[in-house]
């Protein structure tokens, strides 16, 4: 399984990376600048949807992953034993803590997605 999720992480920063090349490239060709009517008709088009969709979903993927990998390597009773006993005690209480403030971003990052940017708000 952890094969597959390394593959998966490396899957999601080239679709990122796409996007990210794609704006700027289309940036540098059209004229963005000085007509706000040429940005807000390729924004809104149906394709750049869901590239920016597609881009979103795997960003939070990419994101969560990475966190998932930050908890496991440091959110631990042996990675917080080491530093002081009275933490290494906690680390269930802090991974929990950490998982719900994960859970909180991605229900707003959601909720920006669908509600504000793909029903128009």
């Amino acid at each position: 399984m952890g094969t597959l999720l390394w593959y998966f992480q490396r899957l999601t920063a080239v679709i990122i990376l796409a996007y990210v090349l794609f704006i700027l490239f289309s940036y540098m060709v059209k004229p963005w600048g000085s007509d706000y009517s040429i940005w807000y008709t390729d924004i809104t088009s149906l394709p750049m949807k869901i590239f920016t969709t597609i881009f979103f979903i795997s960003s939070v993927v990419h994101g969560i992953q990475g966190l998932r990998d930050v908890e496991g390597d440091y959110f631990t009773e042996r990675t917080l034993g080491f530093m002081s006993e009275t933490l290494g005690s906690y680390a269930l209480l802090f991974r929990i803590i950490f998982r719900f403030f994960i859970a909180l971003v991605v229900l707003v990052l959601t909720y920006i997605l669908v509600f504000e940017y793909l029903l128009g708000g």
